[in-house]
Parts: structure tokens; C-alpha cells; sequence
């Protein structure tokens, strides 16, 4: 079950110095606005641009909670958290690839 960010800062302001948790806090809105950037993209890219992309990579990118991007900051998050991701090889559909890359 999913708590919203203004209950997250409710909820650290009545602790005491909390720093990195409010800097994992900042890092999930950052995660929020990026993710909701890289969606207006993709559709302005296939209304205005004609991108040809496979229904499933549609599907994938524009369906909530199905594709995420994350900011992971090795300073903040604990370093076992981030530690798997050096072995974790992400495959994109054809199309999302060149995507991501313009997007960058």
C-alpha cells in the first residue's frame, strides 16, 4: 500500500533531523516529474512526429506503473539497495530504445 508524498513529509517534519530521508523523498518526486516528462514525449512524439512504435511498447510506456524511470542517488539511497542494479541488464522494446536516447 502506497503512502502519498505530502504524508511522507507530514510525517518526517515531526521527526528530527532527517535529512536523508528527505533527500529520498526528493529523489521519488524527482522519479514523478521525469517519469511524467518522458510520457508527454513519447506522445508528442507520435502525435506531431509520426514515431512508429509497436502497440506493446505503447502499452509498456504509457500505462501506469508498468514502465517507472528512477533517480537513484549512490550519496542518498543505501548502498545495498543500489548494488544489484550494477548487474541488472534492462532490454527495451524496438522503438523505446532511440526513444530514451533523444529523451536524454
Amino acid at each position: 500500500r502506497y503512502i502519498s508524498l505530502s504524508t511522507e513529509w507530514h510525517a518526517l517534519s515531526q521527526l528530527p533531523a532527517m535529512t536523508k530521508s528527505g533527500l529520498m523523498i526528493r529523489d521519488i518526486e524527482q522519479t514523478t516529474t521525469v517519469m511524467h516528462q518522458f510520457r508527454s514525449y513519447l506522445v508528442d512524439q507520435m502525435d506531431f512526429h509520426a514515431l512508429p512504435l509497436p502497440q506493446a511498447a505503447i502499452e509498456l510506456a504509457l500505462t501506469a506503473r508498468r514502465l517507472s524511470v528512477n533517480v537513484l542517488t549512490a550519496n542518498v539511497w543505501p548502498s545495498f539497495w543500489i548494488r544489484p542494479l550494477l548487474y541488472a541488464h534492462l532490454t527495451l522494446p524496438s522503438g523505446l530504445q532511440e526513444i530514451k536516447k533523444a529523451f536524454l
